[in-house]
């Protein structure tokens, strides 16, 4: 079973989606299973396009406005943030159209890093008041205040009467026997979770292709001889760019999203895991960082080596890539899978075929982070560079 300890400090109550028991969880992942679909997302397609359309914009204004450096991370989080907050609340947060952050936004990564804070504080009781106190008082407020936050932008979608067909509209049914409290949980859960690791992503296969020049212009190479024009970008289409998929599955093994492992515990019996006998409840996880980067299952696994997943060179034919499960496996699995992979291989095709990128030197060692489940993210600043189009 999911770890409770753990889990208590993922949102904001206990019916929260990800921190369910395993029949409320079926049924809560029923009612949003149809939002997540890939026929729901085709149909939501134009949401994206347009975010995405308006971040090349956006980007673009500020290139001939000789603003040429920017903070690529903040950027992707605006997008991804945007898209969550329509398919989610019914209206964007306004990052990108404001080239700033959302109050709840910029909260919700204090939120993440004080969690973890109480995450640890829970496994050791009698040192709890002391481990609460070393937590800075203005993120506990700033906690409060997310979750404050949280609450309003749900009660806001709650009370939108017009029909809508998007990721959280089957909780809302009518007949879905979906609490209040499970809902509101849910809610936040589905935002933190589909932005923040999304961007997290783009940023990560940004940099390790900044970093591997000969990379990056191999996947630029590929995205501007498959389209003629950037309208030719779509759900469909992205995926006849074999390499950049390589690029973007070779990030998640060498920076995936979530570093650490989420757990399990035993419970009250003992378990037979991998051929031994584990006590009962004793906490298991699985290291997503640890088992990517091990050469028991992946050559040169330090490497940026996209052509390891398309066959190319040698040397690979040992690696175990079924060990490269970045969005869990089983009844409970990442539900956002399908959005996530849309976005990403939408806006960094996008992102590629309308601009050349230099990495800036400041951010040279931006790879070295620390992480509180998710990565510490530092700006990374990258100066953008409008393409010149062949005839221009």
């Amino acid at each position: 079973m999911k770890d409770p300890v753990f889990y208590s400090s993922m949102s904001s109550g206990p019916g929260s989606i990800i921190n369910a028991d395993r029949a409320r969880h079926g049924h809560l992942r029923k009612q949003m299973s149809h939002g997540f679909s890939e026929k729901a997302l085709r149909h939501q397609e134009h949401v994206i396009r347009q975010y995405g359309d308006l971040f090349i914009h956006r980007l673009d204004g500020l290139a001939r406005d000789g603003r040429a450096t920017v903070d690529i991370v903040s950027w992707f989080n605006y997008f991804t943030f945007d898209v969550m907050g329509d398919l989610v609340f019914g209206q964007s947060f306004g990052c990108l159209e404001g080239s700033k952050y959302h109050p709840w936004v910029k909260l919700i990564f204090d939120s993440v890093k004080v969690a973890a804070w109480v995450r640890c504080s829970k496994y050791w009781p009698l040192a709890t008041p002391l481990t609460r106190r070393m937590i800075p008082s203005d993120l506990q407020q700033r906690r409060v205040e997310q979750r404050q936050m949280a609450k309003e932008k749900a009660a806001f979608r709650k009370a939108i009467t017009e029909e809508r067909d998007d990721l959280i509209s089957g909780m809302l049914h009518p007949d879905s026997e979906v609490t209040h409290l499970e809902y509101q949980s849910s809610v936040e859960t589905v935002i933190v979770a589909g932005s923040e690791t999304t961007a997290t992503l783009m940023s990560g296969a940004t940099y390790y292709l900044l970093k591997n020049p000969d990379k990056m212009q191999k996947v630029v190479d590929e995205v501007r001889s498959t389209f003629s024009s950037a309208e030719d970008i779509d759900f469909v289409s992205v995926n006849k760019l074999p390499y950049l998929l390589a690029c973007l599955n070779e990030t998640l093994r060498v920076y995936p999203p979530v570093a650490d492992g989420f757990p399990r515990n035993t419970g009250p019996r003992e378990e037979l895991i991998c051929g031994k006998i584990v006590p009962p409840r004793t906490l298991v996880r699985q290291s997503q960082w640890a088992t990517y980067h091990s050469p028991d299952n992946f050559t040169r696994p330090d490497e940026f080596l996209p052509e390891r997943w398309i066959g190319e060179g040698k040397g690979f034919e040992k690696d175990r890539k079924e060990a490269l499960q970045p969005f869990s496996v089983g009844p409970r699995n990442c539900l956002g899978r399908n959005l996530a992979f849309v976005e990403m291989r939408l806006l960094m095709a996008l992102l590629l075929w309308n601009f050349d990128l230099e990495l800036d030197a400041i951010s040279n060692d931006w790879g070295k982070q620390s992480a509180f489940l998710l990565w510490e993210k530092p700006e990374m600043y990258v100066k953008i560079i409008p393409r010149q189009k062949a005839g221009a």
